[in-house]
């Protein structure tokens, strides 16, 4: 019955494909394809554009809540993880000394960012060296994520401790429990025709939102004197205010982290009172706002106030009742300092005429306390004046961090790893994605067309191979359930020896004994079947696609799958749809560049200007030309294939029979790829824009049919031969000579 809907045969593809090499010899070798593209699972099955524009996604990755390992993974993930950021011990290490900011907040050592500092003794060089933990990374000074510290190797961090080279003290959370760079999230993508998901849109469930949350760091700094600002009191207690949050503590609802009032003279003194303090001045008063949900994370504060003494130097500091929690936390700054300073000083001593042994970063370290102390142990001030390149410091200098951690929003940028992205354009509920009778749901909706038009396969290889890796993943788990291993263990070999020969093999030397393949299926039927897809298979491309339909084609189809409509109405998918997992990653996209979350400004010239650039007010962007080809793929073949192949896809965007036609044409077909005709000649007349029109020229009298070649001729008798009856009477007498003997001109 298929065949005959084609005008061809449909045969084996494996005996009709040809390579330019045989089978086994890659026409891609792993080592020219770039670092990134190392972890594209199938890069011979992609245009080259695709691979290039997928090599620079990765590095824009964003660590995400939901970031977990791969189904299938190309190795390259592991050797990642070893480079991938981590704090580690960088030589035996004798701990000399731990120095750190103390916290305001009962309970707490430090604020949750406040970095801790180990000077230890290098045992290889028999030097003094410094060693810094933070608690966070940002990758682009504002997307980042909080290291995972060894809770068992900082228990026995203290003074005396000893750590062997190599001690890891915190890793990024991307690195998994197995030693995988974990860099994208695996998702269940469901890839079907939605009219939401046009022009490279796609669609998220709220869970996958969740799953998408990654972090932000925010600062925001002020430096100010006290003869000409006041800080407001927006926070803490009547009795023990606070300009600004402690760590931990909530940011006000209407977003105010922090405040100050000008000092002027105009300004009543009413204007300055405990109670005028407390309220913010939206018009007048320098406000700094955060996003909701924001936490603070740590408090820095420094100053130049202590130095200042009058003439009389028995006159103490008085500390003022705006400035109490100020003076708490330069404090706890210059206690650190003074305890480098005594440290230093305690060890140069001891050492006599000797030289003291430490590195260049202690050595900057220490450098750095003896300028940034502001009064000794003893209660002598610090003369020494500090400035900001040639600014000098203020009498206050606020710094807050602070964490917001943000789930997934419409405009964010999505990506796989066959070169395909889109722009999430709707957050449904769980409840509303399409599932199939069995409870698979889908968490992430997107085109198909893609695939076909920006030509990469590897992407519809990817949800394939997956889609029978879930059902084998099943039948194992429930195989497990029985107690039937011998069975759950035939299952996977078979899966395995049928698309990854050469890992099936190392899979059957690793599993010998019945230990070893109970705890093989255990762990397949709690988490997943992992592959590894090795760069020198012998099979690889469109016939792992036919390896795999000989075996499961009648196994496993997809399915009709129902979901909530734009009306609220549960309805189903007109045809089968896959539901499978791939790999997705959130982009870096959300900047001040102009990406989908930054609108671009203008120039004098009122056209939109790039907001990276210096002169970016006074120069018009150009559109320049580059290396990502992939928006114009469709453009080139329409160039190239002319008028027919814009009739073609015209009849797509205006028939929906022709649709559903050469949807079905696509998954009745071996190759789908490889279709003499998606839509036939015939069918073009289904165009309903077509059919609109030719009912308007009909209601006129006229008749719309197909150019002939005639008629782009001059010559009257090739155009006489379609003229109607009336026209030829015309003619006639048009051409009857008159009296005069002469023929009047038609």
């Amino acid at each position: 019955m298929i065949d005959q809907e084609f005008d061809f045969p449909l045969k084996e593809i494996a005996s009709t494909v040809k390579y330019k090499y045989q089978c086994g010899e890659n026409q891609i070798h792993p080592a020219l394809v770039g670092v990134s593209n190392n972890l594209i699972l199938f890069p011979w099955n992609s245009s080259a554009g695709r691979l290039y524009m997928a090599g620079n996604m990765i590095p824009k990755s964003v660590p995400t809540k939901g970031a977990g390992e791969r189904m299938m993974v190309t190795g390259a993930e592991f050797q990642y993880a070893k480079t991938a950021r981590r704090i580690e011990a960088p030589a035996h290490m004798l701990v000399e000394e731990l120095f750190y900011v103390g916290s305001l907040v009962d309970g707490k050592t430090t604020d949750d960012w406040t970095s801790i500092f180990i000077l230890f003794k290098n045992d290889e060089t028999n030097n003094y060296d410094l060693l810094e933990l933070p608690m966070y990374n940002t990758q682009n000074t504002y997307v980042g994520f909080e290291y995972v510290y060894d809770k068992d190797v900082m228990s026995r961090l203290r003074k005396g401790a000893t750590f062997s080279k190599g001690t890891v003290f915190a890793r990024s959370p991307r690195i998994s429990k197995n030693g995988e760079w974990c860099f994208t999230m695996p998702t269940l993508v469901a890839t079907y025709s939605d009219y939401r998901t046009e022009e490279d849109g796609v669609i998220i469930t709220r869970s996958f939102a969740e799953r998408s949350r990654c972090m932000f760091k925010l600062e925001r700094n002020y430096n100010y004197n006290e003869d000409d600002y006041i800080p407001l009191l927006l926070y803490g207690t009547e009795e023990n205010p606070s300009p600004f949050p402690q760590n931990g503590e909530p940011i006000r609802p209407d977003g105010i982290v922090m405040g100050f009032r000008r000092r002027i003279k105009e300004n009543a003194l009413v204007s300055l009172t405990k109670k005028a303090l407390r309220e913010p001045d939206t018009l007048y008063d320098e406000l700094f706002y955060v996003p909701q949900g924001s936490e603070v994370m740590a408090v820095s504060v420094t100053s130049e106030r202590p130095k200042k003494r009058s003439n009389n130097r028995n006159t103490t500091y008085i500390e003022q009742r705006h400035n109490k929690i100020l003076d708490r936390y330069e404090k706890k700054q210059n206690e650190m300092c003074n305890e480098i300073i005594r440290w230093y000083e305690t060890k140069r001593a001891a050492s006599r005429d000797d030289k003291l042994n430490i590195s260049f970063t202690l050595d900057t370290f220490i450098r750095n306390a003896y300028g940034n102390y502001t009064v000794s142990n003893i209660g002598k001030p610090n003369t020494l004046t500090r400035a900001n390149k040639t600014d000098k410091l203020k009498d206050w200098n606020i710094h807050i961090e602070l964490r917001q951690s943000m789930s997934g929003r419409i405009k964010w940028k999505y990506a796989g790893l066959n070169g395909d992205k889109g722009v999430n354009v709707y957050i449904i509920e769980d409840h509303e994605a399409p599932c199939y009778p069995d409870g698979t749901r889908a968490e992430f909706i997107s085109n198909n067309m893609p695939a076909f038009r920006r030509q990469i396969f590897s992407l519809l290889m990817e949800l394939s191979i997956n889609f029978i890796n879930m059902n084998v993943q099943r039948e194992v788990a429930f195989l497990r359930k029985q107690g039937d291993y011998v069975g759950a263990i035939a299952k996977v070999m078979e899966f395995l020896e049928t698309a990854f020969p050469e890992f099936a093999e190392i899979v059957a030397r690793e599993i010998t004994s019945q230990d070893d393949q109970v705890e093989y299926i255990d762990h397949i039927a709690k988490d997943k079947i992992a592959v590894h897809v090795i760069s020198n298979t012998k099979l690889f491309g469109v016939n792992i696609i036919n390896a795999l339909r000989r075996v499961y084609g009648d196994r496993y189809k997809p399915q009709k799958a129902k979901f909530v409509n734009s009306l609220g109405e549960l309805d189903e998918t007109v045809n089968p749809i896959l539901i499978s997992y791939q790999d997705i990653m959130l982009l870096d996209k959300f900047g001040t560049d102009m990406s989908a979350q930054g609108m671009p400004k203008s120039n004098l010239f009122g056209m939109a200007a790039k907001m990276s650039d210096s002169s970016k007010y006074s120069n018009p962007m150009n559109d320049k030309n580059n290396k990502n080809t992939g928006e114009t793929e469709n453009r080139l073949e329409q160039s190239q294939a002319g008028p027919q192949e814009v009739a073609k896809q015209m009849s797509l965007a205006y028939s929906p029979e022709n649709r559903i036609m050469a949807t079905k044409r696509k998954i009745r077909a071996d190759d789908p790829f490889n279709i003499n005709q998606v839509i036939k000649p015939e069918e073009y007349a289904n165009n309903r824009a077509v059919s609109m029109s030719v009912s308007m020229l009909a209601d006129s009298g006229y008749r719309l049919r197909r150019e002939r070649p005639t008629d782009r001729t001059d010559r009257i008798a090739d155009r006489m031969l379609h003229l109607t009856q009336e026209d030829h009477n015309l003619l006639q007498i048009l051409n009857t000579p008159d009296e005069t003997g002469e023929q009047i001109n038609a």
